[in-house]
């Protein structure tokens, strides 16, 4: 028999292996009346001039080959003008690489830049992916603590001087997901300092970068004084240009550490299809002109506004969002799972349990933004009908 050196048993154990399981039963149980609220797949079309480039694009004599590694020279371009009008920052075509979505390339970054005896700084609520990624590579995880009193912004103060000495790569997620929560510009240059202290290459996952509400504004890692330096931005095109199916993403660094991720991805990866390149060249170009990113937050910030509405009439507590497309709630009895139990017995609502997120989740659920109005409408009012307090409600008792 052939046995996984990766996928082991203790893998399997963990709470983001565990919990997918956990979820597909539910659904499995739960039937057609079920409202899945827990996949983050943005329901809101691209723009139709990227799918018009890409009807023109499979003309093309010779389109159906192998896609440009390095990256079509258009879509460069398009990302180098989207930093400068969007953060005023430059970007060169050299400080860029077009990858096949960023999950893959949490996994592949991990394994390129850490190994067995290295430490991986991970919030200890953080996107499943970096603790998967990490223990595939082998380096051992430390777990940095950052609660809702803090505004879910990790303290690095509180990690002892040894483990950042070790410490190889950090995670940062901003806005982040699941929680919400936005970074502020000094925040992140402290954060840059530690990090060029110690020799720590940051992996900034910027992947809900111009979903922010209220007075927020879309913030970049690479305005960040050195951040070239200590830290690679990833950018995900599924969420800015709804371009999800498509597996079309970007990153951003230093020369020197974009040649490095360059080359490792010549060995392990093949390049997006070119015409996904051409069209997701004039997606970023339409986002850049018509400011279209701040258009799709608009549409989330009004589906939090009439969630947390109802959220509070019902009595439930949650964390105040100021961007992403998730709400993070409280449980009101008991552990995430048990209120996640609760609410697809009583109303067929399908969230998430926060321990997926890490151990600072457990009591925590997060529901996602990402639904077609009229389904929203529904959830909304099978959430607001539930008849019972949550102060008396009996959630490990009864489920």
């Amino acid at each position: 028999m052939f046995i996984s050196k990766k996928v082991t048993e203790h893998t399997r154990n963990t709470s983001q292996v565990e919990i997918v399981s956990y979820l597909s039963n539910l659904k499995k149980r739960s039937g057609e009346e079920l409202i899945d609220l827990s996949i983050g797949n943005p329901d809101l079309p691209p723009c139709d001039e990227a799918l018009e480039i890409l009807r023109e694009s499979i003309s093309i004599k010779g389109i159906h080959g192998y896609g440009n590694l390095e990256g079509l020279p258009e879509l460069k371009h398009q990302i180098s003008e989207y930093y400068r009008t969007r953060y005023h920052v430059d970007i060169r075509p050299d400080e860029i690489v077009i990858v096949r979505g960023i999950r893959t390339m949490i996994f592949s970054l991990t394994s390129l830049f850490t190994g067995p005896g290295d430490i991986v700084l991970i919030p200890n609520v953080a996107y499943p992916s970096y603790f998967l990624a990490t223990e595939f590579s082998g380096a051992s995880q430390y777990l940095v603590p950052m609660n809702e009193d803090q505004g879910f912004i990790p303290d690095l103060d509180l990690v002892p001087e040894e483990i950042l000495a070790q410490a190889k790569m950090l995670f940062l997620n901003y806005p982040n997901n699941p929680t919400g929560a936005v970074i502020k510009k000094a925040q992140l240059e402290k954060i840059v300092k530690i990090a060029k202290q110690y020799s720590i290459l940051i992996v900034y996952d910027n992947a809900y970068n111009e979903i922010v509400f209220d007075d927020e504004t879309p913030l970049s890692f690479m305005e960040i004084e050195g951040a070239k330096d200590v830290g690679i931005e990833l950018f995900s095109l599924s969420k800015l240009t709804s371009l999800a199916g498509w597996r079309i993403s970007f990153c951003t660094a230093g020369k020197e550490i974009i040649s490095t991720i360059y080359e490792y991805l010549s060995l392990t990866e093949t390049a997006p299809f070119n015409g996904f390149q051409f069209a997701a060249a004039k997606a970023i170009e339409m986002v850049s002109k018509h400011n279209l990113g701040h258009t799709i937050a608009m549409r989330y910030k009004d589906r939090y506004d009439s969630l947390s509405k109802v959220l509070e009439k019902i009595g439930l507590s949650y964390y105040p969002s100021k961007g992403s497309f998730y709400v993070w709630i409280r449980s009101p009895k008991g552990t995430g799972r048990d209120f996640a139990d609760f609410l697809v017995e009583e109303a067929k609502l399908l969230v998430v349990p926060g321990e997926y997120y890490g151990p600072g989740g457990l009591e925590y659920v997060r529901i996602s933004l990402t639904m077609p109005d009229n389904l929203f409408d529904v959830f909304l009012k099978r959430l607001e009908s539930m008849q019972f307090s949550w102060d008396q409600a009996q959630i490990t008792e009864n489920h």
